[in-house]
């Protein structure tokens, strides 16, 4: 694991189908692959692992692993840290039959197993603005809103109150989103004429 690790921390993105080898690991072993994933994130400050946010648009790391086996292996620590690596290594929108997008099944499971399920709301925060710098991206981020307030429908008041919240400062994404698109139209069109 530790050279798997430090090879995917030094190379991760840099050659095609790398993203479907730590998958794999992943699925095969996860309990071991949490525990070293894990291990490394404690040793960063900022628990960032820039190769477990699915930057390059592939499946996430931990999207092969059943939501029932994340949620025992969260529990086993009884660690709110775990939940919210949980919740940045997988893949948390997905698109729906209508070309929007919803919130995945496994996130969706994760919010309803977690004890504190505000820490994994907070986390999906960082899954609105999208990796792409193609397309409009503040209507991907309204998408992803869109498919966020399904979590308003749930029974939890813990759910509905750190949904509301992060709706808010949601809002403030796709309206920073959508001033850097116009500008950059207005650059364009300056620079065509």
């Amino acid at each position: 694991m530790d050279g798997l690790f430090s090879r995917m921390e030094s190379q991760y993105g840099f050659f095609p189908h790398f993203e479907k080898g730590i998958q794999v690991v992943a699925r095969l072993r996860p309990d071991a692959f949490l525990d070293r994933l894990m291990a490394y994130a404690s040793r960063n400050e900022d628990d960032d692992i820039h190769w477990i946010d699915n930057s390059l648009g592939e499946r996430a790391p931990l999207d092969a692993v059943s939501a029932a086996e994340l949620a025992a292996w969260c529990g086993k620590g009884n660690d709110v840290r775990c939940w919210k690596l949980v919740a940045h290594a997988i893949t948390v929108f997905e698109d729906d039959k209508e070309g929007g997008m919803r919130l995945s099944e496994q996130a969706r499971s994760l919010v309803r197993m977690c004890p504190e399920p505000e820490a994994i709301i907070e986390n999906f925060g960082l899954h609105l603005s999208p990796r792409s710098w193609s397309g409009n991206r503040s209507v991907q981020v309204e998408q992803r809103v869109a498919g966020l307030s399904e979590l308003l429908k749930f029974d939890d008041s813990r759910v509905v109150t750190a949904t509301e919240e992060l709706l808010s400062r949601a809002a403030d994404i796709a309206d920073q989103e959508r001033i850097r698109e116009q500008v950059g139209d207005a650059e364009r069109e300056q620079t065509f004429e």
